[in-house]
């Protein structure tokens, strides 16, 4: 496992490619339905070796050599696949709690993904040089438009839920 490592030796390519390959063998053959909705813990501790790959601090050659290896494509096809397929079902999960929770906020920031979300937020805001008076439209979500609640939440805070009533006192709603 990632963390069991030396510094050193998690950053060379070598290591990053047995580890890729290791974790390639294990989710493969994974049905679709499985990753989605299986029972098995196992998933999880795959996600987050992954994100323990995804996040390291390796030299721009060793990236650019191991994703320009066309071996490696069918392999990282697969490995997509699964990252997207398991973040479906980490945001159906946390939605569900969301809706279900008292304490919507609370939950939300609880979710694995959050501190990902205020980045993103931050970047749009800043990047389109938005001002809180400013309209926006947004188009798509998943299964809670997660993305725009934080958005709101972030970048208008306590003047937005004021003005709409959302909030700790306000529970949020499902769409359809």
């Amino acid at each position: 496992m990632v963390g069991e490592v030396s510094e050193s030796v998690k950053l060379s390519s070598g290591f990053i490619l047995g580890e890729i390959l290791k974790l390639y063998e294990e989710i493969k053959d994974l049905p679709e339905k499985e990753i989605l909705y299986g029972s098995s813990d196992l998933y999880g501790s795959f996600f987050q070796r992954l994100n323990s790959l995804i996040t390291l601090d390796i030299e721009d050659n060793a990236v650019t050599e191991l994703l320009n290896s066309r071996e490696l494509e069918p392999i990282f096809i697969s490995i997509y696949r699964f990252r997207n397929l398991y973040t479906i079902r980490l945001e159906t999960g946390y939605s569900n709690k969301i809706l279900a929770s008292k304490s919507p906020w609370k939950t939300l920031k609880e979710f694995p993904f959050y501190e990902n979300y205020l980045k993103l937020v931050r970047t749009e805001f800043e990047g389109f040089g938005l001002k809180r008076e400013d309209r926006i439209l947004f188009l798509g979500s998943g299964p809670l438009p997660l993305t725009l609640i934080v958005f709101f939440k972030a970048a208008w805070g306590k003047k937005y839920r004021d003005r709409t009533g959302y909030g700790e006192r306000r529970p949020l709603k499902r769409g359809n």
